[in-house]
């Protein structure tokens, strides 16, 4: 049951990111960039932030972050998002909410883009071999029925002590549950799965790449998921100290494909929020 009337039609494609903190960390800035250099569409930046660099400012779509109203009419109405991932579980739910009520891709902070995604079919990230992420997907009009799904499976399952459990771990249950259901013969609307590659070309297991001098040859892929969580410390060390930064390969992407962030982190080193 859809507990919201759809927002207005959207004919053009629209992204999504979510800035929650005052003053986010500057890597975050790479992922809109990144994008901008390679698609015209509009792109809309959810956020309360003190100041945005007037790179990331300019044609885009800056929009208060009000989470209560984002929530209002969804079943993260009356939630307590309690429990050691409150927090994180607030953006997982989130994003859910923002492309259900407007349509459109949502994209974590910590991918660079590689290739244009506006034409990408509307379905969710395989990040592993069993598994699914929320960090990007793609419903281009309101009120997805996935997502429909999504919201009441987060709320009825909500655990705030279990890592995951509202994000990958929510997905990878969903769609797991509505291939089930179409194998058996029902009626569904599953959304399509996107190759692993297309967003998560680095498994999280392999993040040492990273820091590595070989080219990652990532031409063919769509996106680069950072696995923020598991590479900002490394990351930040090694900012500091240029002459390393600048030959490895994050370091190279970054320059590539968002080197407006790149000046910025070199001045900076800031991947964590202020």
């Amino acid at each position: 049951m859809s507990f919201l009337k759809a927002a207005a039609p959207v004919d053009t494609m629209q992204y999504h990111f979510i800035l929650m903190y005052d003053q986010p960390p500057v890597a975050s800035y790479c992922a809109i960039e990144s994008l901008r250099r390679v698609s015209g569409a509009k792109i809309i930046v959810w956020t309360n932030a003190m100041q945005i660099p007037s790179y990331i400012s300019e044609n885009t779509d800056i929009r208060t972050l009000n989470i209560t109203d984002e929530f209002y009419g969804t079943p993260f109405q009356n939630l307590e998002f309690n429990g050691r991932f409150g927090r994180q579980n607030i953006a997982n739910a989130l994003r859910l909410s923002l492309v259900y009520k407007y349509g459109g891709m949502y994209l974590d902070s910590d991918f660079i883009v590689l290739r244009r995604p506006d034409d990408v079919v509307d379905g969710i990230g395989c990040a592993s071999e069993t598994g699914y992420n929320n960090a990007a997907f793609k419903f281009k009009r309101p009120l997805a029925p996935f997502l429909d799904a999504c919201m009441h499976d987060f709320v009825h399952k909500y655990n705030g002590s279990m890592w995951g459990n509202q994000g990958p771990i929510l997905f990878t249950r969903v769609q797991y549950a509505c291939k089930q259901r179409e194998a058996a013969g029902e009626p569904t609307n599953c959304p399509s799965t996107w190759p692993r590659e297309s967003f998560y070309p680095i498994h999280r297991t392999n993040v040492s790449m990273f820091w590595g001098t070989d080219n990652l040859e990532l031409n063919s892929n769509i996106a680069l998921h950072v696995w923020n969580k598991l590479t900002v410390q490394n990351e930040k060390r090694i900012c500091g100290v240029p002459e390393v930064y600048n030959s490895t390969a994050i370091g190279i992407m970054r320059a590539a494909h968002c080197p407006k962030t790149f000046q910025l982190l070199q001045e900076s080193c800031m991947f964590l929020p202020g």
